[in-house]
């Protein structure tokens, strides 16, 4: 098997656009002069790995809100919730008003996806301005939604506004086990949603717009994959995005798909990946193991951006927080450490370019993963960055 596991070089390709990584790569959006440049600068110097970097990010992420109308119980909020030194649950959304402050960094920007983070996005009423300030500076957009509050005119207002993506979370095509993960959803809501989603993107002749499930792998469900491809299909899906899950409780360690022998992963995966090529569907599967010289391409590629102005590495260490399943040479194994967190500034108060992307936390993260000091930064141990959830 390609070091690259699922996909291949393509997947890795498409990772230096963007984190919607199953999506396609937009070559309209580089038209710009100051994106064009930023891409070729990226190019032409990340592999080196530079401790301070001479271009901007390539991609954002941008927590729209921590207000959640669902309640599920692999969900990060129940790390929140349970853990009191994390300082309770945040509750609240971003404004436009602090996210015009990225005025400078947006013209470089290529790729924005717009996450609830914590929460959904639709419970932002001030989302759909949000959007239209990013897609003013000629940036790809894509938003992720659990499509409960999603409706016909939500979806117009999507093709209208010219979003380029949207990655539905739907855990999985049986409605009972769908309902028992999103306490409080509708299966039959859901669905509905994304043939709405297909049949708006033919009325509005918009055959570049792309529809992606985002499913997760857990001990519990991993067979159900193959039958969820037929579900994607007959749904009119253009890609799934499909992940492991997070650990983010203890008493929710037994769901991991690390607990699965490795030959058996490697079946159904091998079995996914062969039915996804004849339903013309394109799936994004997590590697099955490590792989020798990987380093975080986040610290080079792209940011986080939370409601409260973080700027942050990755999305998976928001907080100094436990995690429970690391990577250590060639093994991923179980056990509980705490991590420090991945915060490289705020933007409602730093210069983004040099105090943030540039800054102190960024340039020694960066050290630490190319010296592999594993007491600077999170990445050491991290199995994240070989693409393993």
């Amino acid at each position: 098997m390609s070091r690259y596991g699922a996909g291949g070089f393509s997947r890795q390709l498409k990772q230096y656009f963007g984190f919607d990584a199953a999506s396609s790569i937009r070559v309209r959006n580089l038209f710009s002069p100051k994106r064009f440049f930023n891409v070729v600068r990226y190019l032409t110097s990340r592999n080196a790995h530079p401790e301070r970097v001479l271009y901007f990010p390539i991609t954002l992420m941008v927590e729209v809100s921590t207000v959640c109308n669902l309640r599920c119980p692999g969900c990060e909020r129940e790390l929140f919730q349970t853990d009191p030194s994390l300082g309770g649950l945040p509750k609240g959304n971003v404004t436009l008003k602090n996210l015009e402050k990225l005025n400078n960094v947006l013209p470089y920007i290529y790729s924005t996806y717009f996450v609830g983070g914590l929460g959904e996005p639709f419970l932002n009423p001030e989302f759909w301005a949000i959007h239209h300030y990013f897609k003013s500076f000629g940036i790809k957009t894509g938003y992720f939604t659990n499509a409960s509050l999603v409706d016909e005119n939500k979806i117009k207002t999507t093709f209208k506004e010219g979003v380029d993506s949207v990655l539905i979370s739907v855990d999985s095509h049986s409605r009972q086990r769908y309902e028992e993960i999103k306490k409080g959803s509708s299966f039959d809501k859901a669905v509905d949603s994304i043939r709405l989603f297909s049949r708006y993107r033919a009325a509005y002749k918009q055959r570049a717009f792309q529809l992606g499930l985002n499913f997760i792998f857990r001990s519990d469900n991993y067979g159900d994959i193959l039958d969820y491809l037929d579900f994607a299909k007959d749904l009119g899906v253009d890609f799934i995005n499909a992940s492991g899950f997070i650990v983010h409780v203890e008493k929710e360690k037994d769901k991991s798909i690390f607990w699965l022998d490795d030959s058996l992963r490697d079946m159904i995966f091998r079995q996914a990946r062969d039915k996804a090529r004849r339903l013309g569907i394109r799936l994004r599967l997590p590697h099955l193991r490590p792989f020798n010289g990987c380093k975080c391409y986040h610290l080079w590629h792209g940011v986080c951006v939370f409601y409260n102005g973080d700027v942050c590495a990755c999305p998976f260490f928001r907080t100094k927080r436990p995690f429970y399943f690391h990577s250590d040479g060639m093994k991923v194994f179980y056990e509980k450490r705490l991590y420090e967190d991945a915060i490289l500034g705020n933007y409602l108060n730093q210069d983004f370019f040099e105090q943030i992307w540039n800054g102190p936390r960024a340039r020694q993260m960066r050290r630490g993963e190319i010296d592999a000091d594993l007491s600077t930064n999170p990445c050491g141990l991290c199995y994240y960055k070989y693409d393993l959830h």
